[in-house]
């Protein structure tokens, strides 16, 4: 089995028995009156919304008659979806989506992103992130501390360890003028993408400002997670005006993956888009 996450394990899990299910034509509440379960509760189950207790698992395995293999494959995912996130610590200063959001990217094998507002978080200097955090409201200073360990730990376990996840970045033009604690600030957050291009070989292209965005200019931010299960479909993660969205939903979920590719397609290429990062840093240094 590929890299995972305790999220991600018990989202393939929660694929694997549903999709099983289906395939035999069997109610759910079959299935749930086998495991002596209430039909609310298997379907939170089966929802990923709630963990499957050990003990019922044999139990599972014979309603829904999987082989030795399969077995052994649920019962190993039922083993990583309890073992804790490392997001786990910081719960109480996340939202809920964002909790589930962080154990979701932490086992993402492509990660794709848009931003027209404020750099990706796994794109921030800590210098950079720390004045986007000080910025937002009603942040104590040691919420603040703790958010920026947050900003910190992800780019731990995606660049230094989790390698081999595909990364690509579009940025919108706005990104390399909008000042989060001053020019000298952005200047050395501009510098500090272009040592992550040069790197760890990620992907960014900048969409100027002679461009519109194809079905995103109402979004401030866009991410598309990828798994190499194939029990698990794409994932989006996106900022619409309020609230924040975590959608599993195919019909959108496509949608927004084509407006992304579209998007892609309107900016610079790689190379152009560093030598507008670079110019940008020149302007700066005057």
């Amino acid at each position: 089995m590929g890299r995972t996450s305790p999220v991600v394990a018990q989202f393939e899990f929660a694929a694997r028995v549903r999709k099983r299910r289906e395939e035999l034509g069997l109610p759910a509440a079959a299935v749930s009156k086998h495991l002596g379960f209430t039909r609310n509760f298997y379907s939170a189950v089966e929802n990923s919304r709630s963990l499957l207790a050990t003990a019922k698992l044999p139990l599972l395995i014979e309603a829904l008659q999987f082989d030795d293999s399969d077995a052994h494959t649920l019962t190993t995912l039922l083993e990583q979806a309890r073992t804790p996130g490392w997001w786990q610590p910081y719960a109480n200063v996340l939202e809920d989506t964002f909790v589930q959001y962080l154990g979701l990217e932490c086992g993402a094998s492509s990660i794709s992103s848009y931003e027209s507002l404020i750099f990706n978080g796994l794109l921030q200097s800590a210098e950079f992130a720390l004045a986007v955090v000080r910025a937002s409201p009603n942040v104590s200073t040691v919420n603040s501390q703790r958010l920026l360990d947050i900003r910190l730990r992800r780019q731990e376990e995606i660049f230094r360890q989790r390698s081999g996840v595909r990364l690509r970045f579009l940025l919108g033009e706005t990104l390399l003028w909008q000042q989060f604690g001053g020019p000298a600030v952005l200047r050395r957050q501009l510098i500090h993408v272009l040592e992550l291009i040069e790197s760890h070989s990620i992907e960014v292209r900048i969409q100027p400002f002679s461009t519109t965005p194809p079905g995103l200019h109402s979004v401030a931010n866009l991410t598309l997670l990828s798994f190499e299960s194939s029990h698990l479909s794409t994932v989006a993660y996106r900022e619409a005006g309020w609230p924040i969205d975590l959608s599993m939903n195919s019909d959108l979920v496509a949608q927004l993956v084509m407006n992304l590719d579209l998007v892609s397609g309107s900016s610079l290429d790689p190379t152009a888009s560093v030598d507008l990062l670079k110019e940008r840093v020149r302007v700066l240094d005057q």
